[in-house]
């Protein structure tokens, strides 16, 4: 998709900005669940 930031220039936000603060430990269980499907 035209437009759509992909997974370098993430990666790269990242590496500058740093991650976000966590909000919760149920954030963090959702983010770990959703990173678990991705790496398949």
């Amino acid at each position: 998709m035209q437009g759509e930031p992909g997974s370098v220039d993430l990666r790269d936000y990242v590496a500058r900005h740093g991650e976000p603060a966590r909000q919760s430990g149920k954030q963090e269980r959702y983010e770990n669940l959703i990173s678990q499907y991705l790496s398949r």
